[in-house]
């Protein structure tokens, strides 16, 4: 019967609290960012990375993810910054299930830090888009604040990016 409660309260500690939103911190290089959770499928290391040719510099190819192919991408080059050297990735959940391949997106890492609750009013909005190319908020963890990624705007970039390649193409 205690093994019971046990669990009972363990599960309560895993649950957010109304009003809230928890986000995935990570690291990517030195630098914390965040995530909202739910959009994590999975947290993955050491997968495959095939290089794909004639895609821009923050493309660092596909992985195969149960069979469906997915785009790596590594923000901070994105941002201009330096690449990361690592393996880790956060898979992007797709709700839309489409088959096109921009849509399955996996976001490369350097470690993961925390989860943690936030109410939405307290999130920071960015309405400026110099702020971020790939940022929609950021929100004050454990007195730190930290950039909120938002993968919308990383595949608008990406689609953006790739028809610029495919007319330098033609």
């Amino acid at each position: 019967m205690q093994e019971e409660i046990e669990i009972q309260s363990e599960d309560s500690l895993h649950e957010v609290p109304e009003n809230y939103t928890r986000y995935l911190i990570f690291s990517m290089n030195d630098e914390s960012f965040a995530i909202r959770s739910d959009l994590v499928t999975e947290i993955a290391n050491d997968f495959q990375i095939y290089l794909l040719p004639f895609v821009p510099s923050y493309v660092c190819g596909l992985i195969n993810q149960q069979g469906n192919p997915f785009v790596v991408v590594d923000p901070m080059v994105m941002m201009k910054q330096k690449a990361q050297n690592s393996n880790m990735l956060i898979i992007i959940n797709n709700n839309e299930q489409t088959n096109d391949v921009a849509e399955n997106l996996c976001i490369k890492i350097s470690d993961i830090l925390d989860f943690f609750d936030i109410r939405q009013e307290d999130l920071l909005e960015l309405k400026d888009e110099k702020d971020g190319v790939c940022f929609s908020a950021t929100l004050d963890w454990n007195g730190k604040m930290v950039n909120v990624i938002d993968y919308i705007k990383i595949l608008e970039k990406m689609k953006k990016d790739f028809c610029m390649e495919e007319k330098k193409l033609q």
